[in-house]
């Protein structure tokens, strides 16, 4: 019985309001998400990356969700410009160029942008973080898993094609 309850839950349901298509998607609570973020400048790749990650993700029954504009809001502690991703979202998004979560070259540079982060990520219920982009967004990513070292976040950052940065 619960196993059936835990996915009506996550089952896609649709409203329809005024000729205006609101998507939810209600989700256990229980579930661990994964965060996904673009940021610096687009680079080939991207959307493989992102479409990689979200179906991995929903293989291990993991929520992923997109954070739009890279740090740019998540560093104002603003937490709606997000999204859901679903399969349907990222299966022929590879020959599109660009990135389907934008992109941002906003990065976190104060104490202020990292517990605004912080905040941010611990309010969605974040527990793995993917960050894709280059030098300066894996020195964001540096900072994001040292201001979470007391708390649970697991980190992954993706090098952009130029490979920029030293492991």
């Amino acid at each position: 019985f619960a196993t059936s309850y835990i996915r009506a839950l996550q089952r896609t349901v649709h409203y329809s309001c005024n000729q205006i298509n609101l998507h939810y998607i209600m989700v256990d609570i229980r579930q661990e998400v994964c965060g996904v973020i673009v940021a610096g400048t687009p680079a080939p790749g991207i959307n493989g990356v992102i479409s990689a990650v979200v179906i991995k993700c929903l293989s291990l029954d993991i929520v992923p969700i997109g954070f739009l504009y890279g740090f740019e809001y998540l560093k104002q502690g603003i937490t709606k410009y997000y999204q859901t991703l679903r399969i349907e979202d990222v299966t022929r998004v590879h020959n599109r160029g660009g990135s389907i979560l934008y992109t941002s070259k906003e990065q976190i540079k104060t104490e202020d942008d990292l517990e605004n982060c912080i905040r941010a990520l611990q309010h969605l219920r974040v527990k793995y973080l993917i960050t894709i982009g280059g030098t300066e967004t894996a020195f964001s990513a540096h900072k994001l898993a040292l201001g979470f070292r007391d708390r649970s976040l697991l980190l992954n950052t993706s090098s952009n094609i130029n490979n920029n940065h030293q492991q």
